[in-house]
Order: C-alpha cells, then sequence, then structure tokens
C-alpha cells in the first residue's frame, strides 16, 4: 500500500466514524416526530458531571396490563439475558403522550420509544413488591442544561410541573425542550 493511499485512509477513518456516531441523533432531531412527556420527581446530585438534570418520566414506570403477553413469554424464554428490547408504543392523550402498549413488534407510525426491560422483573422467579408496575428504560434520563439552570428545572421536576419535548425518529428520543405546562 503506497503512503499517500495509507495516509488517505486514516484520516478518512475516523471522520467516517464520528459520521456514523451522528447519525442517529442527527436524523432524529431532522425528521423525528415530536412527543410530550411528563416527569416524575427525582433528586440528583453530581458535582463532577457538569450542569444536567437527571429525569425520570411517568412511562418509565408501566402498568403491567399494558404489556403485551408475548413480552413476558419472551423473557421467560430468554431469561440468561439481562435485558430484552421493547417498543412502547404511545398516543396523546391531554396534550402529553402516554403508554397504550408494550410489544415486541414494532408499531407502523413513529410514536413509539424502544426501551429496555430487565427480564429480572418480567419472570415469576422475581417478588415484585408493586407487581402493577414494570420499570422501562430509555436514553432519555440526563438533560445537559445551559450552566446555573439546573436547579429551577430540578424543583420543577419535584413538583410534577416539568414536562419535556421530544423528538422521536424510529424509537430513537432526542430531548429538544423543556416546558413547565403542557402544550
Amino acid at each position: 500500500m503506497s503512503k499517500k493511499l495509507f495516509f488517505s485512509f486514516a484520516i478518512t477513518l475516523p471522520i467516517i466514524i464520528l459520521m456514523g456516531l451522528l447519525y442517529t441523533p442527527l436524523m432524529t432531531y431532522v425528521l423525528g416526530d415530536e412527543i410530550v412527556l411528563k416527569t416524575v420527581p427525582l433528586d440528583p446530585r453530581d458535582p463532577f458531571r457538569g450542569d444536567y438534570v437527571r429525569l425520570n418520566f411517568e412511562i418509565n414506570q408501566i402498568n403491567s396490563s399494558l404489556i403485551d403477553k408475548s413480552v413476558f413469554e419472551n423473557a421467560e424464554k430468554n431469561n440468561r439475558k439481562r435485558s430484552i428490547r421493547v417498543y412502547v408504543w404511545l398516543d396523546t392523550i391531554s396534550g402529553v403522550d402516554e403508554v397504550v402498549r408494550v410489544s415486541l413488534d414494532k408499531p407502523e407510525n413513529n410514536r413509539f420509544l424502544s426501551g429496555q426491560i430487565s427480564t429480572y422483573f418480567l419472570t415469576d422467579n422475581y417478588y415484585r413488591v408493586d407487581q402493577e408496575k414494570i420499570q422501562v428504560k430509555y436514553s432519555l434520563d440526563r438533560y445537559f442544561v445551559p450552566e446555573n439552570t439546573g436547579t429551577e428545572l430540578e424543583d420543577l421536576a419535584r413538583s410534577g410541573d416539568l414536562y419535556v419535548k421530544v423528538k422521536v425518529y424510529h424509537g430513537y428520543p432526542v430531548i429538544i425542550e423543556t416546558l413547565t405546562k403542557t402544550p
């Protein structure tokens, strides 16, 4: 391999990798559908990460009656896996998007979030204190904010008055704005 070709390859490979990492968030921001989610109180503190707000949403705790039976069957069958990917179907109710179904099947429309449920919480081996709710994790737990504005948003979240506008593209969410009341 010639030195020029090797040098060109060495320069373009990192650029291609960086562009690949930016693809999903950028496509979500440009082509995604907007949804609004309600936060619930959470009190994080971490002086080493800069100003950010750690968010918890109502849709993180899902009523087990909304989860398809196939999700539980899949967890029992694959209980060696730590978690399984689920699709959380959303519908707008009173200006806020709420869960209407959790399934292994990807919906046709773009009003869904891709999430992870620990198989531990879905199998019969687990004794649930609250068997009505199942924890679902999304990639929405941190929102970085301008310096010295995190405390105000945390106070709003603790009081239950914080909503988050999110763009979703193929289940991948990107937070674009915080709201203090439903739109």
